[in-house]
């Protein structure tokens, strides 16, 4: 995304004022859009006129370059004058100008990876990789929990997905860079002991996590481990065979988030403050501070773009400050993680490393929410059935782009967006393109899809006479004049059946739901003689449901079997057969469970009070 500063520069400003023009531009489009950026209208093609669109795309891309580049204040031969040109401009862009901007794009795109292998050829820099598609390792490795919703999560522990993440991670990383990297950052910081094996199989040597999972870990004399003591923290420990650098998560969180409302030299001026403070209290303590190693380690996306330093050409300023001043300083360090662990310091050990990640020291941002529960659920029977299809058709064309679909599945934003815990204003989105992926699963090996991934509940039925006020029937089943006038009226076209529907009725009071059934053959009702009728079977959704996500539904009906089309939370079922000689019945509430094994499971409770339903003109429920 881009950031505030693009909208609001200033042209007094020393150091962007020169693209005033094109900013001005740039919040003139951005005041048209701001309000209609929803996935029904931001597709919209009457939204902005041809112009408008035209001068968003140029300025869209354009600002993905730092002005300071492209003035060449990195290197002269960055220089482009041309781009320098259209960050002058205030719109009227023209088709010529986008082809420029893409163009320059894809040639400064083509340098960076050359350029970083260069530095790190050069140890100026220590480059690391993520497992391929970005997986919470912890949980792929784990056997199965409950968390803080209560809900079963039954899977095997996954460590040969581990396995091909880290690989494959591994291998694009060499292909691009020519070498393999020692250094990891697991996805979202996440580790447990489970998941270090895996790691130093592939030949990472040291990785990075949080204080707060050091807080947690323990020693080998069996203690948890003191971050208030500068010496454990400002330390890589030993565990198993990988070396855990801990980011400081204090300091971190400083540059992340506060350092972006303070300027530069003031935010600098903290940051050596800390960084005195912690070599100092190894001093005091009796230890070299050459032995040690002061971790920072912060998302890009969070501390450049997300915080204040978004409206400050993306916390530019503030690394100028930053790198030129710590260049002098005659006591901290810079250094990689290689380099130090390279002098073979004696690194102390962890006996058991703790479970978590960056975001809190815990896993609850990808599970322990109902609707994260469903969608590990839905992941652990699509692998379920791609194994089991792969044990009795091992070379089945799909079976490869089948596990390609299930390891991106597995990946962490799908589960970061499920719940309340996060928003990013288009979670329908992320759980459209998630059920994409677990449906490639299966058509790639030609299995039916589950209903939960069919497209089922589009064009729902439309009453031929609409809901138009609350209803209260004498629920006798004979109809008296304007009694059901309120109620939403549906057709229900015959099929000749034994019980033949003609038209419904819904309606509803304050405190409850009102059904009536008219049938072509309520003789086969009323005047059954003892024989044998069918149910009937209402089913309810998930009050309020906006979608499939509803934890403890089911997808069929209890009688038949039958895909329903939508999760039901709740079934009223009435017997026929239990109609008493004037009518009056009771029905049954039975209430979903969802899945156990291959079955869905519905639990009945005890009968509604008698007289809740009747039949004899036709059916009429009180539910």
């Amino acid at each position: 995304w881009n950031s505030g500063w693009i909208y609001n520069v200033s042209v007094g400003d020393p150091r962007v004022g020169w693209v005033f023009e094109s900013s001005q531009r740039y919040s003139e489009i951005y005041g048209m859009t701001r309000h209609n950026l929803k996935p029904a209208t931001v597709m919209d093609d009457t939204l902005l006129e041809a112009q408008d669109f035209l001068d968003l795309q140029v300025l869209w891309y354009l600002y993905q370059f730092s002005p300071a580049y492209v003035q060449g204040d990195y290197n002269a031969s960055h220089r482009d004058e041309g781009l320098i040109s259209l960050f002058q401009q205030n719109g009227q862009y023209t088709v010529a100008d986008l082809t420029y901007v893409l163009d320059a794009q894809s040639a400064a795109m083509a340098n960076i990876l050359p350029m970083y292998a260069e530095l790190a050829a050069e140890g100026q820099v220590e480059l690391t990789t993520t497992p391929y598609y970005h997986p919470i390792m912890p949980l792929l490795m784990m056997d199965g929990w409950t968390f803080e919703d209560g809900i079963r999560v039954n899977k095997e522990s996954w460590p040969s997905d581990v396995g091909n993440h880290l690989s494959t991670g591994m291998d694009l990383f060499e292909s691009q860079m020519g070498f393999r990297p020692v250094g990891m950052w697991p996805s979202e910081g996440a580790v447990s002991p489970a998941m270090v094996q895996p790691v130093a199989d592939v030949g990472i040597e040291w990785m990075v996590t949080d204080e707060e999972i050091l807080s947690k870990s323990r020693d080998v004399n069996g203690n948890f481990i003191d971050t208030d003591d500068a010496r454990n923290l400002a330390m890589p420990w030993q565990a198993g065979d990988v070396s855990v650098v801990f980011r400081d998560r204090v300091i971190s969180d400083r540059v992340a988030w506060q350092y972006g409302s303070m300027t530069p030299e003031a935010a600098v001026s903290d940051f050596i403050a800390y960084v005195d403070d912690v070599r100092q209290q190894i001093l005091d303590a009796g230890d070299d501070p050459s032995d040690h190693l002061l971790t920072v380690s912060m998302d890009g996306e969070n501390w450049m773009f997300m915080s204040e330093f978004q409206h400050h050409d993306n916390a530019r300023p503030f690394t100028d400050e930053w790198f030129r001043r710590l260049a002098s300083h005659p006591s901290i360090v810079t250094t990689t993680p290689s380099e130090f662990l390279a002098k073979n310091t004696t690194l102390p050990k962890i006996a058991t490393i703790s479970t978590g990640s960056w975001i809190d020291g815990t896993l609850s941002t990808w599970a322990g929410e109902a609707e994260e529960s469903l969608g590990w659920q839905r992941l652990v029977e699509a692998r379920q059935a791609l194994v089991a299809f792969g044990e009795e058709n091992p070379t089945h064309a799909g079976i490869i782009p089948a596990w390609e679909s299930l390891y991106i599945a597995q990946g962490s934003d799908w589960f970061w967006w499920y719940g309340l815990d996060q928003d990013s204003g288009y979670d329908e989105l992320w759980d459209t393109l998630f059920k994409v992926h677990l449906s490639n699963v299966y058509k790639a090996i030609d299995l039916e899809l589950p209903p939960y991934l069919q497209d089922l509940w589009s064009n729902p039925a439309l009453p031929v006479e609409p809901y138009s006020g609350i209803v209260e029937p004498l629920i006798d089943g004979v109809i008296l004049p304007g009694e059901w006038d309120g109620a939403a009226k549906y057709d229900a076209p015959g099929n000749g059946g034994e019980l033949d529907f003609s038209v419904f009725y819904l309606g509803y009071d304050t405190s409850n739901v009102y059904v009536r059934i008219d049938m072509t053959n309520m003789s086969n009702v009323v005047e059954a003689d003892g024989e044998q009728t069918p149910d009937i079977a209402i089913y309810f959704m998930q009050p309020n449901a906006i979608n499939f996500n509803e934890v403890e539904t089911n997808f069929r009906t209890y009688y038949g079997n039958e895909i329903l089309g939508f999760p039901a939370k709740s079934m009223v079922s009435l017997n026929l057969d239990d109609l008493r000689s004037d009518g009056r019945a009771s029905w049954i509430l039975f209430t979903a469970q969802g899945k156990s094994g291959d079955k869905e499971v519905w639990v009945g409770s005890t009968p509604s009070a008698l007289g809740t339903a009747a039949a004899d003109e036709v059916i009429e429920l009180q539910i």
